[in-house]
């Protein structure tokens, strides 16, 4: 993974005993951006249950990947979308 430039969180939750938190990371390389969209969950032990990054933007290629995701309840996590 390159160089991250800046952190954001989407949103975050509370569910029984585990929180869950939707971010972003940002890389502004050289001549490029690259976004990547992630979800962490962990216990109250601070023990990670589920960690998950993709890239959702590469300004490289021009493409946005198609993710589905809901800021309304993270615990759901971040998914690619299947276009078959």
């Amino acid at each position: 993974m390159p160089e991250i430039d800046n952190i954001q969180i989407i949103s975050y939750s509370k569910v029984e005993d585990q929180y869950h938190i939707l971010f972003k990371l940002e890389n502004n390389g050289w001549r490029e951006y690259q976004e990547y969209l992630g979800h962490i969950s962990f216990d109250e032990n601070l023990i990670v249950k589920e960690f998950n990054i993709l890239l959702s933007y590469d300004s490289w290629n021009g493409i946005r990947q198609n993710l589905i995701y809901d800021e309304e309840h993270p615990e759901k996590g971040i998914k690619k979308h299947n276009n078959k």
